[in-house]
């Protein structure tokens, strides 16, 4: 149901760093450009007189298309950190990607944190502690994000769509991460009214829930960093 509100007063907008402005039309323009050529390439890919050689053609599209969008928004980045060198970091919004230790992770590790955590709403490094406790789960849900990555880097077709409102989850931890003050419900439903990909009004008490459980899951994620170990069963 669409939900319609009288507009206010953009007074979230002091409460973000300037930056944010530019990340979320980055993010909002990836996801749609993103979600546009995936479901091109899924629908062919599905179609019932797909050939294995039309497939790996499919296959060839969707690569090429992907880095083609992530070049030019690579670019962006770019111009955003030359901008706005002062960035914060924020230790919350970020848990997820870091592995234990003082280097950071290259690109692969972070690739392979990032699935994980869309695919499972967890962190590596908490699925990784309880597979040391015991969790047979966890075995599975590494080797599901194994499986993943080895479709991406050998290009074995589009990923199964990771489940729940990614879209409003990406923009959530953007918005996490460069919150300077804490924003109403009104004041980040009318922010995500202007800068979410879906492009739908949105319900402030909604929007408040789904808040909630993300920072409970970042938090979570920020408890098990320096605990967790990658080890064989994950990536090296």
């Amino acid at each position: 149901m669409t939900v319609q509100r009288p507009k206010k007063t953009a007074t979230w907008r002091a409460k973000v760093h300037p930056a944010f402005f530019d990340i979320a039309d980055l993010n909002r323009d990836f996801e749609r450009e993103h979600n546009w050529i995936d479901q091109e390439c899924r629908r062919a890919w599905n179609a019932k007189n797909a050939t294995n050689e039309r497939r790996s053609e499919i296959r060839e599209e969707f690569c090429r298309r992907n880095e083609e969008l992530l070049a030019t928004l690579d670019q962006r980045v770019v111009d955003i950190n030359r901008r706005y060198p002062d960035i914060p970091s924020n230790a919350l919004a970020d848990s997820y990607l870091y592995a234990p230790g003082p280097q950071p992770p290259d690109d692969a590790q972070a690739m392979f944190r990032y699935l994980h955590w869309m695919r499972h709403r967890e962190s590596l490094d908490r699925t990784l502690q309880r597979q040391a406790e015991g969790d047979l789960t966890a075995v599975d849900a590494v080797a599901r994000t194994q499986k993943d990555w080895l479709r991406i880097t050998h290009q074995k077709g589009p990923l199964k769509a990771f489940k729940g409102d990614t879209v409003h989850r990406q923009l959530l931890g953007i918005l996490i991460g460069l919150e300077i003050q804490p924003l109403t419900a009104e004041e980040r439903a009318d922010l995500f009214d202007e800068y979410c990909a879906c492009g739908k009004a949105h319900d402030p008490d909604a929007l408040k829930k789904q808040h909630r459980r993300l920072k409970r899951e970042l938090e979570a994620a920020l408890t098990a960093h320096g605990r967790g170990k990658l080890g064989q069963n994950g990536l090296k």
